[in-house]
């Protein structure tokens, strides 16, 4: 179980099937925070800026507690993403600098 922002790191979470609570400190990470709990792929919490260490520890205690809701996190986050993103963006790059000779 992780606790963590809505950035970068949310996909690297998933990719790993890591269950988390997720946690929005900037605006643009909304719409992923959105998109994860829709999933059920983590458990969101209001703005940081709004959330109390109350609010935190409620949702670290439920997963704990959890086992079967840990899992379906875990599962549902493991299948938003397949782990070969670095690949696939190599093999683009690769393709754009083939083009160019």
């Amino acid at each position: 179980l992780a606790i963590g922002h809505c950035g970068v790191s949310s996909w690297e979470r998933a990719v790993l099937g890591l269950p988390a609570v997720a946690l929005v400190n900037a605006d643009n990470q909304e719409g992923v925070a959105t998109a994860l709990r829709q999933r059920g792929a983590a458990a969101w919490l209001r703005p940081i800026q709004e959330s109390r260490a109350a609010d935190i520890a409620t949702e670290v205690r439920f997963l704990l507690e959890n086992d079967d809701a840990r899992r379906a996190m875990s599962s549902a986050a493991a299948e938003l993403v397949d782990g070969q993103g670095a690949r696939r963006a190599a093999r683009a790059l690769s393709a754009l600098l083939e083009e160019e000779r």
